[in-house]
């Protein structure tokens, strides 16, 4: 018998493609490789699949056709933060493991990864308390989730916790998308300011900072914002960059493929629930305030967030500012604290760090993707910040 065929198949129910679900895709895969699993992919709750799969929650006939026809060792169901139409009992005795959900789906407990809340509102706190400001506040998902609620609650509890006043914004989730952004444009208008605001996700933080620009609300002097998730395609590119906190999804990939290896082992084991939380925090223009406010060093450090890795000089950047390379030079040197060049520097490492621990880049794939000249300079930049060769740090964080 070949090697191939004696490969055990797990089969993975997908529900979306966000960088998130990207990343616990990657995870999963870094596991499978170890465990010399075949992985297939399915996606489910997407229009492509409701087009032509119809809805594998409504049709159990779906989740058991897959069953039948991949013969899977064992399941992951990744559900994207919510509880999944899918009903666990549909797997039969097949092994399954629900990514990225709640520990009781309809009542049952089952197997599962989540978030972990609290160490995502810690993250925020730890950025927006320090700004000084008297007013805190939590933006919601459109759609009433858990995930969403308890990162609301437990933000509330550290913002009260430090003697700040909390609100938050949670509409009902049956109008729609355009009467919940007319609900939340009025009510920013309402809010106290300066305030610090943590949105529920990037996607939210993005909503909030829109209409910020369009009533001229100044990002973070009135209202400083955090995201979560880093998605880069989003935070780079809303009207004012957002700082979001990251979290472990990769890692959460792998801990899902973790417990479904037990389960695939053991037989029955008992349901279990592993956490996955935040590992820091991204910091971009919509929560970094300076004590001498300059609309052109302010827009010179949004140019250098998004410009960075495009091999980007101090020149190109005194030139954003309009004025001489010396007079941008201690200019930004007064309002940030350090020099233009230590600025992409900066965004660079910040970016290669985010590249480091995903498997097959190279360092010379990572060097060309931030904007260093060459591998060899990057290992010399690496190791004066890490004080360590990025071999032994990715040695160290694998």
């Amino acid at each position: 018998m070949s090697r191939q065929t004696e490969r055990k198949t797990v089969l993975v129910l997908q529900r979306s493609i966000l960088k998130r679900d990207r990343d616990e895709m990657s995870g999963i895969a870094v596991y499978a490789r170890d465990a010399d699993w075949s992985v297939q992919t399915v996606e489910y709750g997407t229009a492509t699949v409701n087009r032509f799969h119809c809805s594998l929650g409504e049709d159990r006939r779906n989740i058991r056709s897959l069953l039948k026809f991949w013969h899977p060792a064992g399941c992951i169901v990744e559900c994207g933060g919510e509880p999944p139409d899918i009903m666990p009992r549909l797997f039969g005795n097949v092994p399954v493991v629900f990514l990225d959900c709640p520990p009781s789906i309809h009542g049952r407990r089952v197997s599962c990864v989540s978030s972990d809340a609290r160490s995502i509102a810690e993250q925020a706190v730890r950025v927006l308390l320090p700004l000084g400001f008297e007013n805190y506040a939590f933006v919601s998902w459109p759609k009433e989730t858990l995930w969403s609620r308890e990162r609301g609650e437990s933000f509330a509890d550290f913002v009260v916790q430090n003697g700040k006043t909390f609100r938050c914004f949670n509409p009902p989730s049956d109008r729609g998308l355009q009467e919940w952004r007319r609900r939340l444009d009025a009510w920013i208008a309402t809010l106290p300011k300066p305030c610090g605001v943590l949105a529920a996700n990037d996607w939210c933080a993005e909503q909030i900072v829109g209409i910020c620009a369009s009533r001229n609300i100044a990002v973070p002097y009135e209202i400083a914002v955090v995201g979560v998730d880093n998605d880069t395609d989003i935070c780079e590119n809303a009207a004012v960059s957002i700082s979001s906190i990251t979290t472990d999804n990769v890692r959460a990939g792998e801990l899902a493929a973790m417990l479904l290896a037990e389960q695939m082992k053991c037989g029955n084991p008992p349901c279990r629930t592993a956490l996955f939380g935040a590992t820091g925090l991204v910091q971009r223009a919509s929560t970094r305030m300076f004590r001498i406010a300059d609309f052109r060093v302010a827009k010179a450090i949004e140019h250098i967030r998004r410009h960075a890795c495009d091999r980007l000089e101090s020149g190109d950047v005194a030139g954003i500012m309009g004025c001489s390379r010396r007079w941008a030079e201690i200019r930004f040197r007064e309002v940030a604290g350090h020099s233009i060049l230590d600025e992409i520097h900066d965004v660079r490492f910040a970016r290669a760090l985010e590249l480091m621990p995903r498997h097959g880049f190279r360092l010379e794939d990572i060097a060309n993707a931030c904007g260093y000249e060459s591998a060899s300079f990057f290992r010399k930049h690496f190791k004066k910040r890490m004080g360590c060769s990025p071999r032994e740090w990715r040695k160290t964080n694998a």
